[in-house]
């Protein structure tokens, strides 16, 4: 209830804000505003006409204060005047007429958005893989707004990345989204929280998710492909990576380079069976030193803590930092992912190949980074299922 009187609130001010402006800006023109509106009827437009105009249109011989709050009081009881454009018919006599059609346009509109939305969504799923599942989807993205994925609207509601909060929020075709959607997605990506500002209220939902996501080097998908051509100009390919600027890319824990997926038989990677008893025996190795939350979590301090760096190690991740010029929050995210891979092989210490793995899914870094070590990590190779 209190909500809605805010709102109710909210729209008075605003009408009366508007009612006031229409009110004073006439009135604060250079000139006489009758003469100018009606100077097509030139000298036709007698002293009589002229007066009887002004009454017309509320500018009566009285102080300003009278004008305005007959105005007003014109206004609330449904006097909108006389119309400008088709005088002398009266403005809401103009609305009474148009008021139906709009409503038939609008509802019309609504009627076979759902009904052509619904359709394309239950074939894009009957057709999930092919050519019309891809189109499908394309479209969907290219309308996709702030408001849908990260929440908003007259009353805020929350958007994908709140539905998504302590689960995964999966994005195809991350380079397809508008600039200002990707954009959107940083603060939550860090704070774990979207904050969103009305004028009556100021609303935060939770938004503490997994993020992954899935692009094309090219618009074409073909860039760098060992056996198909790229059909993308030098700067097509600029635009379409420039969506995806350092900023998002910053925070991405994991940049993986993937080309078309390997059949069932060709695939060796492990089976989920296999990668989840890994991930149980990780979290019970963290948990045994006194780590209960996910690494994800360590900062600061407790970071440098439990990160356990050995001096080689430590050098290397120097190194690296100069080498590709890392910002604070790549290193972090660099210990963060060490320490699991760590973890994963039951290390208590994160030495040069651990840190190197965790470099090596880095965006910076993702095909050129060079080991220093010899061997071979105990965590394995990244799983077929990490995208982007």
């Amino acid at each position: 209830m209190a909500f809605l009187l805010r709102r109710l609130t909210f729209y008075l001010a605003a009408f009366v804000a508007a009612a006031t402006i229409n009110f004073f800006l006439p009135r604060l023109m250079p000139g006489d505003p009758i003469q100018k509106m009606f100077a097509g009827a030139g000298s036709d437009l007698s002293l009589e006409n002229l007066d009887a105009l002004k009454l017309t249109f509320g500018f009566i011989d009285a102080p300003l204060h009278e004008q305005y709050l007959a105005y007003l009081k014109s206004v609330f009881t449904g006097d909108l005047g006389r119309s400008i454009k088709y005088f002398p018919l009266p403005v809401t006599e103009l609305l009474g007429r148009a008021l139906l059609w709009t409503l038939g346009l609008v509802g019309i509109a609504t009627l076979i958005s759902f009904t052509i939305g619904t359709f394309l969504g239950v074939m894009a799923a009957w057709r999930r893989g092919t050519l019309f599942d891809t189109a499908v989807s394309l479209i969907a993205i290219f309308s996709s707004s702030v408001p849908a994925v990260v929440g908003g609207g007259s009353i805020p509601k929350p958007g994908e990345i709140s539905m998504a909060h302590r689960g995964v929020l999966f994005l195809d075709e991350l380079g397809e989204f508008r600039p200002d959607v990707i954009n959107a997605l940083r603060q939550p990506m860090e704070s774990g929280k979207v904050t969103i500002s009305r004028a009556m209220r100021t609303l935060s939902f939770d938004a503490s998710f997994q993020l992954l996501a899935a692009t094309n080097p090219c618009p074409c998908g073909n860039l760098n492909h060992p056996t198909r051509r790229c059909t993308c100009t030098t700067r097509g390919v600029e635009r379409y990576r420039s969506r995806l600027g350092g900023p998002i890319t910053d925070r991405f824990d994991m940049s993986v380079g993937m080309w078309s997926s390997p059949t069932p038989e060709q695939r060796t990677g492990e089976t989920s069976v296999v990668l989840r008893s890994r991930v149980i025996a990780a979290r019970e190795f963290a948990h045994s030193h006194e780590r209960m939350g996910l690494n994800r979590m360590l900062a600061g301090k407790e970071l440098q803590l439990h990160a356990r760096l050995r001096l080689s190690a430590a050098e290397f991740l120097r190194d690296a930092q100069a080498a590709f010029g890392m910002s604070g929050r790549a290193t972090d995210r660099i210990l963060r992912v060490a320490r699991s891979i760590a973890d994963l092989a039951e290390s208590e210490d994160l030495d040069d190949v651990h840190v190197a793995e965790a470099l090596s899914m880095r965006h910076e870094a993702n095909s050129s980074v060079e080991q220093r070590v010899t061997g071979e990590s105990k965590s394995g190779t990244v799983p077929d299922s990490v995208p982007f």
